[in-house]
């Protein structure tokens, strides 16, 4: 009960700190009509002076004040618990280490830093650290009347003793000790297990569309296309023994226009041919097209909190949600679409290893072409981005097209081996699927 005690009131620091951090942020934006800066100013001496000075107010007024000062602060006792504080600013930097000692003299320790529009806190006796970013944006557009209860709580006046201090930087170094965990991706850790357990609660809720039995009997019919070698009995065979599901000839490997790989996966993971197996493995991969827009986002904002929109977004649309358990088609392809989205942005970002990204853009660009004819466009996109970044100077003209043509002949190679139908007769039929 002990260690459980101490555990919830670091906490409780914790969240203190983050709300008075927050309220900090807000109230810089909406203190500079308040008209107190002569009256701290007599309160606190010079910064070239050493003698310690008393001052009753918020601390954010000090903030106001544009001065590097050294606050101390101790909190009244309850329950036998009390409270000391030592608060550092400089500039838009601030630092706070508090120490909170219990009845049974056991003190409890937590830190904090803010700069470049983040906060960091941290305990010793927690296995992580913390920190939340803040959208500057959003507290830039904050009006005073709408101040968080956080805020609000700042506005009190407490009692401090400040000295004015020459700035030590190596006070807003984080330690290396401590692995910091950013508060705003555990928001997608949240998604993903409310979604997962939404999909192992419902996932035998669905009904059977036809779509479903054409594409899973086309799925098993390619299986065993693929490990058979190919000859007129064979595909005689396959022809006129087809399952009632399947209708016409175009539906069969050797004469569809578009791949059947996914539900010849699925099928490879089902083989009892259940259909609510079916639904679940489609929800439990439809996760990874939540996953791939989230990424997207948060290579774009760097911010967990702005990127959580994209698969709530997702999420929220019936013609997305409603599809994912049973649409074998649709939802694989929007997700390796996304994916592909997500792999340009991360090279056109950090054009590291040209290799890994040739080979990887090539494929997954094969696989989405190769589920619709509309996932060549991705090719387009890095295309278009590519001449952007050789304008800018980043690249030459003949890596540019090395790099391009590379790409498009392992897109190529993958779509031939995805859709049998593309490399029995290439050039006619790839007119043939393109127009």
């Amino acid at each position: 009960m002990k260690n459980v005690k101490i555990i919830g009131i670091v906490l409780l620091l914790i969240l203190l700190l983050t709300g008075g951090y927050f309220g900090y942020k807000t109230l810089k934006k909406t203190s500079t009509g308040i008209d107190n800066s002569d009256s701290l100013t007599n309160q606190i001496k010079g910064e070239g002076q050493e003698s310690e000075s008393s001052f009753s107010g918020k601390i954010t007024d000090l903030i106001t004040l544009g001065k590097s000062v050294k606050c101390t602060y101790a909190t009244p006792e309850q329950e036998g618990t009390t409270g000391t504080g030592t608060i550092y600013v400089s500039g838009t930097k601030m630092r706070g280490d508090s120490t909170i000692t219990m009845s049974n003299n056991t003190s409890v320790e937590s830190h904090f830093i803010s700069m470049d529009n983040a906060m960091y806190t941290w305990s010793p006796l927690m296995p992580q650290g913390y920190k939340i970013v803040v959208d500057e944006e959003s507290l830039d557009t904050e009006e005073p009347g709408n101040i968080p209860e956080q805020a609000k709580a700042l506005q009190e006046s407490f009692d401090y003793k400040c000295l004015p201090w020459i700035p030590d930087q190596s006070l807003f170094e984080l330690p290396t000790d401590v692995e910091f965990v950013d508060l705003s991706e555990l928001t997608i850790v949240a998604f993903s297990a409310i979604y997962l357990a939404a999909s192992l609660l419902l996932y035998k809720d669905f009904g059977v569309t036809y779509d479903e039995k054409v594409e899973y009997d086309a799925g098993k019919y390619l299986s065993a296309y693929l490990v058979t070698p190919t000859t007129l009995e064979y595909t005689t065979k396959l022809v006129n023994d087809k399952s009632d599901n399947i209708k016409y000839s175009h539906q069969l490997p050797l004469f569809s226009t578009y791949s059947r790989v996914y539900p010849a996966l699925l099928n490879i993971l089902n083989p009892s041919y259940y259909f609510e197996w079916f639904h679940l493995q489609n929800l439990i991969l439809g996760l990874f097209l939540f996953l791939f827009s989230y990424a997207i986002l948060y290579l774009v904002y760097d911010d967990g909190s702005r990127a959580i929109v994209g698969p709530a977004l997702l999420l929220l649309t019936p013609a997305v949600s409603g599809h994912i358990p049973a649409n074998p088609k649709d939802i694989p392809f929007a997700t390796i679409f996304l994916l592909g989205i997500l792999l340009i942005t991360y090279f056109m970002k950090y054009p590291k290893n040209k290799s890994v990204e040739i080979l990887a853009l090539g494929v997954v660009f094969g696989i989405a072409q190769s589920m619709r004819i509309v996932g060549a466009t991705l090719f387009v996109v890095y295309v278009l981005f590519s001449i952007f970044r050789l304008v800018t100077g980043k690249e030459s003209w003949a890596k540019t097209l090395l790099n391009s043509t590379l790409i498009l002949m392992i897109s190529l190679f993958i779509w031939v081996l995805s859709v049998p139908f593309l490399g029995t007769n290439f050039f006619a039929n790839l007119i043939y699927i393109v127009t």
